[in-house]
């Protein structure tokens, strides 16, 4: 992801979630390494019934940073803390996250970076 210049915590891509709090929650930091250019990025999961991810796409600034929130769903989170606790093995190691990101043109940055505050009055259609 650095050819985007975006940067990522953690940084071995693994997220824990502690399934003794409700909702069980983990954090992606995402941040805009490069100073001249707007990031446009978007998160998926493998497991889209499992997880909410907050927010799941958007755009960063140069030098922006974000804190993405995953949330594991409530009612499967206790699924798998009931099924553990009977002694079931439970393994979500198979659950992937994915950042898809890309840098955009400044024109297209600055349309976007419009559209994101609400000011569709001053958009250039040129």
């Amino acid at each position: 992801m650095e050819s985007t210049g975006l940067s990522y915590e953690p940084r071995d891509g693994v997220i824990g979630f502690n399934l003794g709090e409700y909702p069980a929650n983990a954090q992606i930091k995402l941040k805009n390494q490069d100073q001249h250019s707007v990031v446009l990025f978007k998160v998926k999961t493998t497991m889209p019934n499992l997880y909410y991810v907050r927010p799941n796409f958007d755009i960063l600034e140069p030098g922006q940073e974000i804190d993405i929130a995953v949330f594991l769903v409530e009612e499967k989170q206790r699924d798998i803390v009931e099924s553990s606790a009977m002694g079931e093995e439970v393994s979500v190691s198979k659950h992937r996250f994915m950042v898809q990101a890309a840098k955009l043109s400044d024109k297209a940055g600055i349309e976007a970076s419009k559209m994101k505050i609400g000011d569709a009055t001053k958009r250039d259609y040129t």
